[in-house]
């Protein structure tokens, strides 16, 4: 999914800004679009559309099958697109500024977001679970951008592209790995507070070798012939990923920190 903003003139004969849209908005409309794959599509409203935020008026005319998913904290809030009455399901519901939404369409297609600038102001930070969300104006935005304060250690942020997705931790004194993320215009994240991250140790084979990656740059990794008696653990130079030939020998692998 491609996120790209257009049109931020008031000016509606160059850039394409509904006439209820320009003439709604004291200081003129914009617009930015984004280019759908068929299927699901992370998505986020951050203008201010004249009449309200429901989803009818952020989302007109999409096609027929098309539904959208709003975040509970616990799941998702499914809403359905009636071909047969042109309207949604449940009409009521609302994209507003600041939440992300996964709108799922039939076939691949370019969606026009179109309203007024919305005033940028801080979200509230997740203290415990996770919430999905996005900047409140139609600008990139960093996590400090997002909630107006660090983030807490062992926070991840998770975008989405389609069926790929990326996740950032963050740790106190080394800050976001595997590095810093920026969040694109209409482009939602799944930010997760949930409290200590124990390090997870993960092995993959590549031909003739084992490929071992954690998640916790604070820990480095040890190994050990056996675990019987008294096992001598040594430490494994480098830092994740640590790629090692595989022989013909057992070696027991471990995260330690120190």
């Amino acid at each position: 999914m491609l996120f790209r903003s257009r049109g931020t003139s008031a000016d509606a004969n160059t850039n394409g800004i509904p006439d209820e849209v320009e003439a709604g908005c004291t200081n003129g409309g914009q617009t930015y679009t984004v280019e759908l794959q068929a299927g699901p599509n992370y998505l986020a409203n951050q203008l201010n559309r004249p009449g309200g935020n429901t989803v009818g008026n952020v989302l007109p005319g999409v096609p027929a099958g098309s539904s959208v998913s709003k975040w509970t904290g616990s799941g998702f809030d499914m809403n359905y697109f009636d071909p047969d009455f042109a309207d949604w399901v449940n009409p009521a519901m609302t994209l507003n500024p600041g939440e992300g939404f996964v709108l799922n369409v039939p076939t691949a297609m370019t969606l026009t977001f179109a309203g007024c600038p919305n005033s940028p102001q801080f979200l509230a930070a997740a203290t415990n679970g996770c919430a999905l969300v996005a900047n409140t104006t139609n600008a990139p935005a960093r996590y400090e951008d997002l909630f107006g304060q660090p983030p807490s250690n062992c926070t991840t942020l998770t975008t989405y592209e389609g069926t790929n997705t990326q996740t950032y931790t963050y740790f106190n004194g080394r800050g976001w790995s595997p590095s810093e993320p920026v969040l694109g215009v209409g482009e939602p994240a799944l930010v997760c507070a949930t409290g200590p991250c124990l390090p997870v140790l993960s092995v993959q084979q590549s031909g003739t070798n084992a490929v071992l990656t954690w998640n916790n740059p604070n820990f480095h990794l040890q190994a050990a012939p056996a675990l019987s008696g008294s096992p001598v653990w040594a430490d494994v130079p480098g830092e994740s990923p640590v790629t090692l030939p595989v022989g013909l020998t057992n070696l027991l692998f471990r995260l330690s920190n120190p």
